[in-house]
């Protein structure tokens, strides 16, 4: 008696590990998902009132290769807290160049957000500032 109700106590001790272990690893937000990285920036940081705008936008992934993604670039003035441009482009595999028409003088916020064409991989967003001076 004693030797079935040792087996008995053994497998229900296993059912409940194995019970408390599955939800555990699914905390973990690994498969399917990949951890996206983007990068960005502005060829300089002040430009004057009569030149162009170009800035670069990279994504990087922690493995697992290189997403297709739609891009979105939204410009904001600091000082009116409006969005005063709006950029929308498909990424594959390579830095993205982005130039913008003149802006009157001020401090702007470019904002990119990346969100990935699949689940495999998880979306991003990063930001940079630019100044515009009167010449």
């Amino acid at each position: 008696m004693k030797i079935i109700s040792g087996i008995i106590t053994s497998m229900l001790l296993a059912l409940g590990l194995l019970v408390a272990a599955a939800p555990a690893q699914a905390d973990h937000g690994y498969p399917p998902s990949i951890a996206t990285h983007c990068d960005s920036q502005g060829v300089r940081s002040t430009f004057t009132t009569k030149q162009y705008i170009r800035t670069l936008f990279r994504l990087k992934t922690n493995g697992g290769g290189f997403p297709d993604a739609s891009v979105s670039v939204r410009i904001k003035n600091n000082k009116t807290g409006n969005i005063v441009r709006v950029a929308n482009r498909h990424y594959e595999f390579r830095t993205e160049k982005f130039r913008f028409s003149p802006l009157p003088r001020g401090t702007y916020t470019f904002r990119y957000v990346a969100t990935p064409d699949n689940d495999r991989y998880k979306p991003c967003v990063t930001k940079h500032q630019i100044r515009i001076v009167r010449r």
